[in-house]
């Protein structure tokens, strides 16, 4: 097993190199793409296998150049051959892998960091075809959020409160700004021209910024009480910048405590709040306190760690169109593909539900849980890693039920 450690590599690749345009291949922020719709550019069609690891995930599993790429939570990347789920290596990290692999140009890129900051923070670059490392660089806070490659550059938003620019290819530090707002297990969306939008708490803002000049384009400020802003993934449709946050019903410091979820859409060009809605009211867990939409066409889906409900919204308006029931909470991330929307529950439950109508096409019980992981399509078939230790490879076919609804 290899391990990750703070050695920068001495390699230095000219300025002009950064810029490289990603290739149809390569997974470039945690959900794949601004509608955060984890679904590869894959030929594959349909796979099955079950791989058991020595550790959960609580990651996307990222997809490219035939291997699957899971953070587990003890540390260890692996790597499994997309077709048949064999572990064709891993590596080793010095703190927790939280956010979501990506990859860029044969590179896979991690960052490493426990909530709050303790122990190892870092960022580092592997060879994506034999795991050797080919940079590191430390981080001033926690590495859990995920970083983006914008417009060729590596943006990392850290639980310090700043947002460091790299060379993804050579590693080198391009520039970082403190911007105060500290983000916890939120992802960089970018959004055209070279701008991203980040989220943080403490001040609890979102906030759009430019990756070559590194200024602050615009800011939305939240409720002085709200929670999870900075845990939430931002989904981009073109116009509008859609999240998530909490916001309790009374003052409190408790780890649980009754509150709204509350669903967002932000003007992308000035920041201006278009509108904002109530998805779930009840207890909250201060653990499961990521947002994570997921937008197809003009629709926005989510769950909620507050209720065992799966509801879709309109975009435009924040209109509430369907909502259903399901057997558990649905605290993460979800992924849509010919008009099905797949949404794992902390049951271990997967289910197929109509994107239009709401209506449950099909489920089937997996052994493990999805408490705190999301979902990725390649071809025909489901990735996901579950939190006690299992990837699966699962044909849409049999989430659908009988295959016919789609």
């Amino acid at each position: 097993m290899r391990r990750l450690n703070n050695c920068i590599a001495l390699a230095v690749l000219v300025f002009a190199t950064i810029g490289a345009a990603p290739s149809a291949n390569d997974w470039t922020m945690a959900r794949k793409s601004p509608d955060l719709n984890a679904v590869a550019n894959s030929l594959v069609q349909e796979l099955q296998w079950r791989t058991p690891l020595t550790d959960g995930t609580n990651s996307t599993p990222v997809i490219g150049d035939n291997k699957v790429f899971v953070d587990g939570n003890g540390h260890v990347l692996w790597t499994l051959d997309l077709y048949t789920g064999k572990v064709l290596w891993q590596s080793l990290a010095g703190n927790e892998l939280s956010g979501v692999p990506l990859l860029y140009h044969g590179r896979v890129i991690v960052s490493q960091g426990k909530p709050g900051g303790a122990g190892e923070n870092g960022i580092a670059a592997l060879d994506a075809a034999t795991g050797d490392q080919l940079w590191y660089q430390p981080l001033s806070g926690s590495g859990t959020p995920t970083p983006a490659i914008v417009d060729g550059v590596l943006i990392n938003h850290d639980s310090g409160g700043t947002v460091e620019a790299y060379d993804p290819n050579s590693g080198n530090q391009l520039w970082e700004r403190q911007i105060q707002t500290h983000a916890h297990a939120s992802a960089i969306t970018p959004i055209g021209n070279a701008n991203f939008v980040t989220a943080g708490d403490d001040p609890d803002e979102v906030l759009a910024m430019n990756a070559r000049k590194k200024n602050v384009l615009w800011k939305t400020a939240f409720p002085h009480n709200a929670r999870s802003v900075g845990s939430s993934y931002l989904a981009f449709d073109g116009a509008r910048v859609f999240g998530g946050y909490f916001l309790p019903s009374q003052a409190t410091s408790a780890a649980q405590y009754k509150a709204q979820q509350r669903l967002y859409a932000i003007d992308a060009k000035n920041g201006r709040m278009v509108w904002t809605t109530t998805v779930a009211t009840g207890t909250v867990n201060e653990r499961f306190l990521t947002n994570m939409p997921l937008l197809i066409g003009e629709t926005i889906f989510t769950g909620s760690p507050l209720t065992p409900r799966f509801a879709a919204y309109n975009a435009k308006t924040g209109a509430r169109l369907w909502s259903t029931t399901l057997d558990a909470p649905a605290s993460h991330g979800s992924v849509g593909k010919a008009g099905v929307i797949y949404v794992p529950t902390q049951s271990g439950t997967i289910y197929a539900i109509d994107g239009k109508t709401g209506k449950m096409l099909g489920h089937q019980r997996m052994p493990d849980v999805f408490t705190d992981t999301s979902p990725a399509i390649a071809g025909d078939s489901l990735i996901i890693g579950g939190n006690h230790g299992y990837v699966f490879a699962i044909p849409l076919k049999e989430l659908r039920g009988d295959g016919a609804s789609h």
